[in-house]
């Protein structure tokens, strides 16, 4: 699914994002987006979820993204460990 797939379907479902569909969108949005704001939203989101594995593949994600702004990569770094807290 892309970034305007996924748009589309926010629009439509506000309430029918699984969890799961929304950190996918959070990853791609930071990974595509061009806008900076955009790119640091989308951390800020993924930054307040908590989910089993999400710390590990944040942790890769930001391996793989070394050109990612310096203030998402500051709010996904300092939240890996809550990530995995429930």
């Amino acid at each position: 699914m892309n970034i305007q797939e996924m748009a589309d379907m926010l629009r439509n479902n506000r309430d029918e994002l699984s969890v799961d569909e929304v950190i996918e969108l959070c990853f791609i949005v930071m990974e595509q987006h061009k806008d900076v704001t955009e790119q640091c939203y989308a951390a800020v989101i993924l930054s307040g979820l908590v989910k089993p594995g999400l710390g590990d593949r944040v942790l890769e994600f930001l391996e793989d993204n070394p050109q990612l702004p310096a203030r998402a990569r500051q709010l996904l770094s300092a939240n890996i460990m809550r990530m995995e807290t429930f």
